[in-house]
């Protein structure tokens, strides 16, 4: 139930427009969708049907002290199978996939906006600063995807691993991970 509220998340983060597109894109458009949640797993995002990352810092399993006692071995086994048991793993996986896909789409329009030399917004500005964007950045991330990423029935896909910048393509990354994490509430190392 906790986890009701990541859906608005969404909202609050890009808007209603980008985001009813986007989903009106997933019912309409099922394999660019799942092609472009597929760019997103490739971003060290939305894994926590492996991971188990929400249901791990619940239980306050991240650290590394005693894990490899019996019993911290069955207390992790035990909170990996309660994360899938409870629908959390699938679910926080299904949010961030959908989060990254919106997130990457907004932030490439912005990027070629700004790139273009138009006005953006301040929510637009807020978006690109606070993910660790600025204006010399994103001009190269959007020179990458010019060159090496597709849009795919209006989904954008990065193909990250074909851009020769590698500092851009980092750069993008991480405000990708920054941005999903923001959305859907995930525990970092300071936390």
């Amino acid at each position: 139930m906790s986890a009701l509220p990541d859906m608005a998340n969404h909202v609050f983060a890009h808007g209603l427009i980008p985001v009813s597109k986007a989903l009106a894109q997933m019912i309409r458009q099922p394999k660019a969708f799942k092609a472009a949640t597929r760019d997103v797993k490739s971003w060290g995002t939305a894994w926590d049907m492996v991971l188990n990352t929400r249901a791990l810092s619940l239980a306050e399993m991240g650290d590394n002290f005693g894990r490899f006692s019996k019993i911290e071995r069955v207390l992790q086994s035990e909170t990996n199978r309660f994360g899938l048991v409870s629908l959390m793993a699938p679910w926080n996986a299904a949010q961030k996939q959908f989060a990254g896909v919106v997130s990457a789409k907004e932030t490439l329009r912005i990027a070629g906006k700004w790139t273009a030399g138009k006005k953006i917004s301040r929510h637009e500005m807020l978006t690109m600063t606070r993910s660790g964007l600025n204006q010399d950045i994103a001009k190269r991330i959007n020179k990458e995807f010019i060159k090496h990423g597709e849009t795919f029935d209006g989904l954008h896909l990065g193909h990250l691993d074909k851009w020769t910048d590698r500092e851009a393509a980092q750069a993008f990354r991480a405000s990708m991970v920054k941005q999903v994490d923001e959305i859907i509430v995930t525990p970092n190392v300071g936390d």
